[in-house]
């Protein structure tokens, strides 16, 4: 009975073998048939790409079968060419078409290096170089730049690590309030002092223990506040800072 049941397994294991290696080699000739093959690549979501730049940095060929599409890969690809590119998706949608779904980061700031002008995003990732110093950027002072490298997240000098964590969260939190316009720098040179120009009216001051964010999302109220007072003059300039004690805006002139 032993001895049977020893035949039984045996030949169910064989069976099993057998239906596997068929089943490769199904797979196999699939692969390498006609079918599946790739006949449309579809982009959507860029605006500073052209789609065909965006396919043929991705390495996606028509006539490739859809079995043997590297995603990782083409999204790597893309990402080393494609500084602006922030996100990526690349789906397959069988039995012939490929999408490739792309979100991309914008240029908010900018900082000077010793070779000109670096484009950084919200996330201080560098954009682009450029020779000149560009309208509408924020121009970040206090940190300096080294080891550059276009499509990377900005690296700075030894020992200014934590100035660099808050021109991130600064720009983060500009960006989340949708207060972009309007500012003109950003100065971390002294984390208990830090200064924004805004509206070229105001010298915006970032002391305390209070996130970036908490603040300069308040900010647009404030500034209709202060402009509402009678003593207001549109010629003068004012400091304006919110004190964690009194969690209030207050301005003053700047002399």
């Amino acid at each position: 009975m032993e001895r049977k049941k020893l035949r039984r397994m045996s030949k169910s294991a064989n069976a099993y073998i057998l239906i596997a290696i068929l089943l490769i080699l199904f797979l196999m000739i699939l692969g390498t048939s006609v079918f599946l093959n790739i006949v449309e690549i579809s982009v959507s979501g860029t605006s500073i790409y052209k789609d065909n730049d965006v396919i043929e940095a991705s390495g996606i060929e028509p006539g490739r079968n859809m079995l043997f599409v590297d995603k990782d890969g083409a999204k790597q690809k893309i990402y080393s060419a494609m500084p602006y590119v922030s996100e990526i998706s690349v789906e397959l949608d069988l039995p012939d078409k490929v999408q490739i779904i792309i979100s991309e980061t914008k240029a908010l700031a900018v900082i000077e290096d010793a070779d000109g002008y670096l484009l950084i995003d919200p996330k201080c990732k560098i954009l682009e170089r450029v020779s000149s110093l560009p309208g509408g950027a924020i121009e970040v002072r206090g940190i300096t730049p080294v080891d550059v490298r276009i499509g990377s997240v900005l690296k700075v000098a030894s020992g200014e690590d934590s100035r660099l964590r808050y021109v991130q969260e600064v720009l983060a939190a500009i960006d989340a309030a949708g207060i972009v316009d309007g500012f003109s720098y950003l100065d971390v040179t002294n984390l208990g002092n830090v200064n924004l120009g805004y509206m070229d009216l105001f010298t915006v001051v970032l002391t305390g223990s209070s996130s970036a964010a908490a603040k300069l999302g308040k900010l647009p109220e404030a500034i209709v506040d202060v402009k509402k007072d009678p003593n207001f003059d549109d010629t003068a300039r004012y400091r304006i800072d919110i004190p964690d004690s009194s969690g209030a805006w207050i301005w003053t002139p700047e002399w």
